[in-house]
């Protein structure tokens, strides 16, 4: 899997990019070849991609968001908190780290049942969105429907620039736990709402939601 270190949280994490409208970039993820595109962002704010998009169905590119070589995520991001975040591009979640997953399309992710029990997992692109530097390690168990973040506490983790942030069972202050829930609906389509997830700096909560893009 695609992994690096996350700052301040200590646990691994992978990450994707895609295109989104903008300025443009490229990026080249683990095992496939090289993705570009562009990013879009609001006024006054620089380059970048984030995931989310509202929960409702997409099977092609709209918005931000074009087709790429594998299915992919147009994505909106809010984050608030200790750190504040706002943007829409598109990142690559993982289905499975091999060739089955890569075959996945938008209708037969959400029931694919991955050999690695880390996956499915969301992704964040590597550039920057809203001016931050966005990470993430965020499985969740495959099949349509609804599941408390709390399943994964521990796990669950994203780093902003250089502060990480995760979702714990209960905080340092023994005072108030991580929470949120993760859906998937049938068209591939989804979101992640998380509240206090816990990092040096503070808590952020926030959500992401996305629409799902076939491939080309």
């Amino acid at each position: 899997m695609r992994k690096a270190i996350l700052p301040g949280v200590g646990v691994v994490v992978m990450a994707a990019t895609l295109a989104g409208c903008g300025s443009s970039g490229k990026s080249t993820g683990v095992g496939l070849p090289p993705l570009s595109g562009h990013t879009s962002q609001q006024a006054g704010a620089t380059s970048g991609g984030l995931l989310g998009g509202a929960a409702a169905s997409s099977s092609s590119a709209a918005g931000p968001c074009q087709k790429q070589v594998v299915v992919t995520f147009c994505e909106k991001i809010d984050i608030t908190g200790a750190m504040t975040v706002s943007g829409t591009a598109a990142a690559i979640p993982e289905f499975d780290q091999g060739a089955a997953g890569l075959k996945q399309t938008c209708a037969t992710w959400p029931t694919y049942q991955p050999q690695n029990p880390d996956d499915h997992t969301l992704a964040l692109p590597t550039d920057p969105v809203d001016g931050h530097k966005l990470l993430m390690v965020w499985p969740f168990p495959a099949g349509v429907g609804t599941t408390d973040i709390s399943k994964y506490a521990g796990t669950n983790s994203i780093s902003v620039d250089n502060a990480g942030f995760q979702d714990v069972a209960v905080d340092v202050n023994n005072t108030t736990a991580s929470s949120g829930s993760v859906q998937v609906n049938p068209d591939g389509s989804g979101s992640l709402s998380f509240k206090d997830l816990a990092g040096e700096t503070g808590k952020i909560s926030g959500t992401i939601t996305w629409t799902c893009v076939d491939s080309q």
